[in-house]
């Protein structure tokens, strides 16, 4: 009963947030496209995986992207690039543990911040 609650509380709090005006995204500083973005979300991916040899990547093209930094960041909004996909790679045992989501958000310093799971939709994925 507390998780749903829980889950209830997040739902409605995220959906008081709207999204930045037109004004604001014309103002927005994206940055450069990321060049070669599969290759550092590999890259970047590498540490958080059991065997870095085995992964199969599904990665979804790169579209500009403003993020909600949250309520416990003060609010507003990052803007950079961001590439959704899934990766499935292999776990202790020696076989695939199945597609895990993810999202990948390119901000100035072009090295991508990756969030797996429900952290990924949180972003749009």
């Amino acid at each position: 009963m507390k998780k749903f609650i829980l889950v209830l509380m997040f739902v409605f709090l995220s959906s008081c947030v709207s999204g930045p005006s037109k004004e604001e995204l014309l103002k927005a500083d994206f940055g450069m496209k990321p060049e070669n973005y599969e290759e550092k979300i590999k890259n970047a991916m590498i540490t958080s995986l059991i065997d870095p040899t085995s992964p199969i990547y599904k990665i979804n093209p790169i579209v500009k992207k403003s993020v909600f930094n949250g309520i416990l960041r003060g609010g507003g909004y990052t803007h950079g690039w961001l590439s959704c996909g899934s990766v499935n790679s292999k776990n202790r045992f020696g076989g695939y543990a199945g597609w895990q989501r993810f999202s990948a958000f390119f901000t100035g310093n072009f090295e991508p911040e990756i969030r797996f799971g429900i952290l990924a939709q949180s972003r749009g994925c």
